[in-house]
Formats: structure tokens, C-alpha cells, sequence
């Protein structure tokens, strides 16, 4: 056998040549006769040169390193193996674990497409019950409501009716209302008189107001009177445009003499006709008033004294009372008191002043413990309907 000489430096470093991935094909044979290398062998002796020595050396190397790499595939194809009948238990296992799941699913689903099927059913037999009643209670409603029309239409026919006779009825009225109206006359002024009302349209008989000379009267009136009196007088009336009294008082001693006495309570003044600083009421409205005045007198010694309280009108006297001592006790307490009922006219003045002779006396009242002894009242008894016009 010749072999010839090779590059063996590349295959020095064994470890390159296993990264290498060298795809390696090989057969067996059977020789039909040994091959007789070591006869061969002895017959042509060969001296080994230091070059043969090299190769020989060399590929005692590879041979080593072809050992080395074929006990690595070996080892690498019984891991493989182990490996591939690891794969196929866990294959196995998970194919097992995966049918049963598929069972489960399956078996779920059905259960659940059962209780699906279970439910719609309930649920449609419950539907057609509720729409089974619902129906019947549209029907109930609608038989109802078809009585209430039949009800209102009947009404309506009855209002209709009523209404019709009722403008009758309002025409008839009207047209005894503008027979009677037709004769109503405008007199001009404020009925004086049965025969007044009955031309401004009065027809019914009964008791009437009017305007008498000065005050209201009430009269009764007959307008069918069949041969009676159409008119006879029941009296006056009390009727006042607006209410006018007042009421004032004094809490503290007064001394100036010939001066309106002025007022710092007021107890009432309605229609402010008093005024309480200047002490004079003017009247508002002309008619009969009515004034009362009290207070009281005190004499602090014993010589003669005269005091007098009057009653003013425009500046005259209209009534007055006095005391009058010519000797007597030290703080000697008098009463004095006035009224008077008096006919004015609108913007009259009333007041009250107080006159004395002697050295010390004057009108007292006690403030110190509340005692009020100076009173004014006046009110409106009878208003001039007349003059207030």
C-alpha cells in the first residue's frame, strides 16, 4: 500500500476537528480472503525512514482522534436516543393530559348546552305565561277604558245639553237684564231718595242707604207699592270716609301758662290728626267730634289761688274749668277736668292751655312711678258726608 504524503498540520488541533462538521459515510464488506499485510509485509521489507516515522505517527494521531470522535457520536447518539424516549414519554403524558382535557371540555359543554337548552325552555313557557297575562290585563284595561269613553261620551252628550239650556237661560236673562237696564238713568249725583234708586234701576224692594242732609239715612223701599208708601225713613247711618281718635298722655310736670300743652305718649292716634309736640289735633274731615281733657292741680302754699284748664278752637275759648282756694293746706292737689262736643270743619285746631293766679301752681304728673295724671282724647262721632264731598 502507498500512501502519499498529506498536509498533516491541519489536523493537529483535535479539538477544530470535532467543531468541524464533517458528514462521514461508511459501509461494511466481507473480503473474501484476509488481506496479508505482514506477509506482504516480510516479503518486501521496508526501512522505516524518519519521514515514514512521521506519518506513521500522524496517522496513529487521526486514528486516536477518529476513536475520540466516533466514541463522541456514540455517546451523542445514546443521549439523542435517551432524549427521544423522553420526548416521547412527556408526548405521551401531555397527549394523555390533553384528551382528558378535551374530555372535560366536552363533557362541560355538554352540561352546559343541556342547562342552555334547560333554561330556554323554562324561559319560554315563562314568557308566553307573563305574555298570557299581559294579555289579558291590555284586555282588561282596554274593556275599561272603552267603558270610561262610553261614560265620558254619555257626559259630554249630558254637558252639551245642560250648556245648550244654559245660554238659554243666559240669553233669557240678558234680554230681561237689558229691559230692565234699558230704563236705568243716570241722576247725576248720590241717590237721595227711594224714587233716586228706583230710576238709576232698582227693582227690588228693601232697605237702602242715602245721602240725607247731612249724614247717611237708611230707608225702606217699596217699589211695588200698591197704593203704600213707596219710601219710609228707618234712620241715620254711621258711615265715616276713614276712622279719626287718638289718645295721648303726659309723664312729666307742665307750668307754662297761655301755650298748648304738649304730649310725649300716645296711646293711640289714629288717622294722625294729633300732633303730640305742638299739643293741637287738627281735623281732617269735617263732622261732630267729641274731646275730653283731665289733669291735675298742684298749690304749693297757703295764699289765694285760681287755676284754670280751657279748651281752644281756632284760638277761642270753647269750655274751661278752675279751682280756686283762698287759703288752705300747702301741696294741695285739685283735679281738673274738660269735654265739650264740637261741630268742625276740615283744618280746625284744638288744643288745651292752662291759666292760674297766685304764687306757685302748676299741673302735675307723676312720671317717677309711672302714674300718668294728664290725659287728651278726642274721636269722630258723626262725619259731614255733605261737606266731605
Amino acid at each position: 500500500m502507498q500512501l502519499s504524503k498529506i498536509n498533516l498540520d491541519k489536523f493537529r488541533d483535535s479539538q477544530s476537528f470535532r467543531d468541524r462538521n464533517v458528514p462521514v459515510r461508511y459501509t461494511t464488506a466481507e473480503l473474501s480472503a484476509p488481506i496479508k499485510i505482514m506477509e506482504q509485509a516480510a516479503e518486501f521489507p521496508v526501512t522505516d525512514t524518519a519521514e515514514q516515522k512521521n506519518l506513521k505517527d500522524a496517522v496513529k494521531a487521526i486514528s486516536n482522534r477518529l476513536d475520540n470522535t466516533i466514541n463522541d457520536l456514540f455517546k451523542t447518539k445514546n443521549e439523542l436516543r435517551d432524549a427521544k424516549i423522553e420526548l416521547a414519554k412527556k408526548c405521551e403524558g401531555n397527549k394523555q393530559e390533553w384528551v382528558k382535557t378535551k374530555a372535560d371540555l366536552t363533557k362541560q359543554l355538554d352540561d352546559f348546552s343541556s342547562k342552555l337548552k334547560v333554561n330556554s325552555n323554562q324561559l319560554r313557557q315563562e314568557l308566553k305565561v307573563e305574555l298570557k297575562v299581559s294579555e289579558a290585563n291590555l284586555k282588561r284595561e282596554f274593556s275599561a277604558t272603552s267603558n270610561d269613553f262610553e261614560k265620558t261620551k254619555t257626559n259630554f252628550a249630558t254637558i252639551r245639553m245642560e250648556l245648550s239650556n244654559a245660554m238659554f237661560t243666559v240669553k233669557d236673562v240678558a234680554a230681561k237684564l237689558n229691559e230692565r237696564t234699558s230704563e236705568i238713568v243716570d241722576i247725576g249725583k248720590m241717590p237721595t231718595s227711594c224714587t233716586d234708586l228706583q230710576r238709576m234701576g232698582h227693582k227690588l224692594s228693601g232697605f237702602f242707604s242715602v245721602k240725607g242732609s247731612k249724614k247717611m239715612e237708611m230707608i225702606y223701599c217699596d217699589f211695588y207699592p200698591n197704593e203704600n208708601e213707596i219710601q219710609k225713613r228707618i234712620g241715620y247711618v254711621d258711615v265715616k270716609s276713614a276712622p279719626v281718635h287718638f289718645y295721648v298722655t303726659r309723664d312729666s310736670t307742665f307750668k307754662l301758662t297761655n301755650t298748648p300743652i304738649p304730649f310725649n305718649l300716645v296711646r293711640m292716634n289714629e288717622g294722625n290728626a294729633m300732633d303730640l309736640a305742638s299739643g293741637k289735633f287738627t281735623a281732617p274731615r269735617p263732622g261732630i267730634y267729641y274731646f275730653s281733657f283731665t289733669g291735675h292741680a298742684r298749690i304749693s302754699n297757703s295764699s289765694p289761688y285760681h287755676f284754670y284748664s280751657s279748651l281752644y278752637l281756632n284760638g277761642y275759648i270753647v269750655g274751661s274749668s278752675f279751682v280756686s282756694e283762698e287759703r288752705d293746706a300747702i301741696n294741695k292737689f285739685s283735679p281738673l277736668t274738660v269735654q265739650a262736643t264740637l261741630n268742625l270743619k276740615m283744618g280746625d285746631q284744638v288744643w288745651v292751655q292752662i291759666q292760674y293766679y297766685g304764687l306757685s301752681s302748676y299741673l302735675y304728673s307723676l312720671h317717677d312711678d309711672g302714674d300718668r295724671m294728664t290725659h287728651f282724647t278726642g274721636f269722630l262721632l258723626e262725619e259731614d258726608i255733605e261737606a266731605s264731598r
